[in-house]
């Protein structure tokens, strides 16, 4: 019942982690991903099955399906805000597990990291950083963060919708880089995401040294 309720309020996805989920058991060498069984009114048994065998398993991060490859924008155009100097970044999920492992990861990379849990509630953390007492470079081009991180589903506010609002309340001198970050591999969507002003894009689960790379083409590492 919780589920349906929360697909009515929520048609982006329920937020059970499946296609993570699958993804990971694909690399771990399954040739069927995945499976469920499901019976009205009682619930959903998902199962898998995957090799035993040390010597059957690929190596984590190998390829092993087919995945639509989503080209990144060309990043010769990518100026970096030279007079703000905070080492910030506003990450957007409404995972808190997501929210730990990307969070360590760059915190371990030497950012700061504030949290929103929706489109919505980041869109106010960035027009209203003295609110919650965000603190400044002193710079006068200081945006308080220097790269946006938004999970593509969540409810309220999704990565995309979050993204328009943005580059219609902003001018273009104080705009932050945003980054789409979802395990959805839907080509029209990431796409569309391009076209309202999304810079690149990681597929999830995201590994370090993805995240690592990504900061370097964004000369922040």
């Amino acid at each position: 019942g919780d589920v349906y309720k929360r697909q009515t309020l929520n048609p982006q996805g329920v937020g059970l982690g499946l296609m993570i989920s699958n993804k990971i058991v694909m690399m771990l060498g399954s040739t069927q991903g995945l499976r469920v069984k499901s019976e009205f009114s009682k619930g959903s048994e998902f199962y898998f099955s995957i090799p035993i065998f040390k010597k059957d398993l690929p190596k984590i991060g190998e390829e092993s399906v087919n995945v639509p490859t989503i080209q990144p924008q060309i990043y010769t155009n990518i100026s970096p805000n030279t007079t703000c100097t905070c080492k910030r970044i506003l990450c957007i999920d409404d995972n808190d597990y997501n929210q730990m492992v990307v969070g360590r990861m760059l915190e371990k990379a030497g950012f700061e990291v504030i949290k929103a849990f929706n489109g919505a509630d980041a869109l106010k953390v960035v027009e209203n950083p003295d609110e919650i007492q965000i603190a400044g470079c002193q710079s006068i081009g200081c945006t308080r963060f220097c790269l946006i991180i938004t999970d593509l589903h969540m409810p309220i506010m999704n990565g995309i919708d979050f993204c328009k609002q943005y580059h219609q309340s902003f001018s273009p001198t104080s705009k932050i880089p945003i980054i789409l970050l979802s395990a959805a591999d839907e080509r029209d969507l990431i796409e569309e995401g391009f076209r309202v002003g999304i810079k690149d894009f990681i597929s999830k689960p995201v590994s370090e040294d993805s995240l690592v790379d990504l900061l370097k083409r964004f000369k922040l590492a």
